[in-house]
């Protein structure tokens, strides 16, 4: 998972709060929201979170992994067809 966590970047323009509820490998920047991370039990969340807020539930562990992605990566933009 750590090492999904270097190369994965989800950026968040909304201001609705976003939940994280299950495992995660990767940054996310919401910086107009508040993040809620691991409302389920046993949860490891890899990565880095900046958000207007930030709620880490019990029993879940954050490891923190710098975003650092290889060379020629690809970006996907809403109303882009795979």
């Amino acid at each position: 998972m750590s090492t999904i966590a270097l190369g994965f970047k989800l950026i968040y323009h909304g201001d609705k709060r976003l939940s994280i509820n299950g495992q995660w490998a990767g940054t996310i920047v919401a910086p107009n929201a508040k993040l809620v991370l691991g409302q389920t039990s046993n949860k490891i969340l890899y990565g880095r979170f900046l958000g207007n807020g930030i709620s880490v539930h019990q029993y879940t562990s954050i490891r923190r992994i710098v975003f650092s992605p290889q060379k020629n990566i690809n970006v996907a933009k809403k109303g882009d067809e795979q």
